[in-house]
């Protein structure tokens, strides 16, 4: 990633935005009582039929879970779309500190600000 520039840089400097951003809660209940309680944001890209969703867990703010690239929005398949995803990366970047991706064995971090000074 470039050296960041002197001055204001917003939003618009993105390479890419949301199409989507939803605010969600999941309750799962059992007999009367609430077991668990997910509060969450989900981002989602598309540009030129190729879909990605990123998703946050308020109680973890700072960490954000990338999913995809996928052929569209309504299929799983995973194709190889380099630029597409980077600039996804490049978005998130600016507003998390830490990128982690699902794995069979778990969330792996992918990538991580570095603490500066």
């Amino acid at each position: 990633m470039a050296a960041a520039p002197d001055g204001y840089v917003g939003s618009e400097s993105d390479p890419i935005r949301p199409v989507h951003i939803h605010h969600e809660v999941d309750e799962i209940w059992n007999g009367g009582e609430l077991e668990q309680w997910y509060n969450f944001i989900d981002y989602e890209f598309e540009q030129d039929g190729v879909f990605a969703r990123a998703r946050v867990y308020t109680d973890a703010i700072d960490t954000v879970a990338l999913f995809g690239p996928f052929r569209g929005r309504n299929t799983t398949q995973e194709i190889a779309a380099p630029a597409f995803i980077e600039a996804v990366r490049g978005y998130l970047k600016r507003r998390f500190n830490r990128i982690q991706r699902l794995t069979a064995s778990g969330y792996k971090t992918e990538w991580e600000r570095v603490a500066s000074g």
